[in-house]
């Protein structure tokens, strides 16, 4: 039996560039698993090429109630959307300097985490190396 619990959600959003006040619906997959119980990946597919985005949980946490701009790193958590009430912004930076913003609903983003929480509790975070390693050789044999 898989001991590991995974959480998926999907909603919808919108993406944005920061210049632009042009926006595109977007689908988001919020993916949890407490095999990794640190980390919330986005994964978004913008123009049929699969982006993925990992952010640490409780920096999305945290941004739902105050902005999040580390001095480095390439995500920004914003906890509201100017011209989108109820939303909050993910801002994502690449490696080619290019930005855009990933608008999601609060509420969704509230009732995901709750349950990421009510499964592993903030701080209560513990990481199994032998068994994630185990889970990752497993995944690459039968792929």
């Amino acid at each position: 039996m898989n001991k590991y619990v995974p959480i998926v959600m999907t909603t919808h959003g919108r993406v944005t560039t920061l210049d632009s006040l042009y926006t595109q619906p977007l689908t988001v997959d919020l993916q949890w698993n407490t095999a990794d119980p640190l980390v919330v990946t986005l994964v978004t597919d913008p123009d049929g090429h699969p982006v993925t985005w990992i952010i640490a949980r409780e920096m999305l946490a945290m941004g739902m109630q105050t902005e999040i701009t580390p001095e480095c790193g390439d995500i920004d958590v914003l906890p509201r959307t100017p011209g989108f009430p109820k939303t909050m912004m993910v801002v994502l930076r690449d490696s080619d300097s290019r930005t855009a913003g990933i608008i999601l609903d609060r509420v969704d983003i509230a009732m995901f985490l709750q349950r990421t929480f009510e499964t592993v509790p903030l701080g209560k975070e513990r990481i199994d190396l032998d068994a994630a390693l185990a889970q990752l050789l497993d995944e690459e044999a039968a792929s």
